[in-house]
């Protein structure tokens, strides 16, 4: 059974409350780079990875990134549910290389069920900023 903690390289330490620990657990697999590790060869969670790979897949792209997430996230909690799906800009040139990706997560711990979202815009299959949806 999965804990709801997660221990930071900071001063902030094991972080034990789930809202905390879903926005770093998601932080850093927005900055982890999929070969940081040896040792944990394929066991790294990186969005920067999936999305260069799957890049030209749109489809592919969204269900790699829930599948991913969620295998991620059941470490941590009971159950957890990631959506993930690609926003339309109207204005939005069809040669630019810049679009916004929307996660959500429905999350359950110790029987408390929580939900969050977050906003990725993503240029050239690089991340440019996260925000957190409320």
């Amino acid at each position: 059974m999965p804990t709801c903690s997660y221990t930071t390289f900071s001063t902030r330490g094991t972080l034990k409350d789930p809202l905390q620990v879903v926005d770093q657990a998601l932080a850093d697999c927005f900055v982890a780079n999929y070969s940081q590790s040896v040792i944990y060869k394929d066991n790294i969670t990186s969005v920067i990875y999936i999305l260069q790979r799957n890049t030209d897949r749109p489809d592919q792209l969204l269900i790699q990134m829930e599948a991913d997430l969620t295998t991620y996230l059941l470490r941590f909690f009971d159950v957890a549910n990631v959506r993930a799906k690609l926003l339309e800009d109207a204005d939005t040139d069809p040669t630019d290389k810049r679009f916004t990706l929307r996660i959500s997560i429905d999350f359950t711990t110790a029987g408390q069920s929580y939900q969050i979202s977050q906003l990725a815009t993503i240029e050239d299959s690089q991340l440019v900023k996260v925000l957190r949806e409320d």
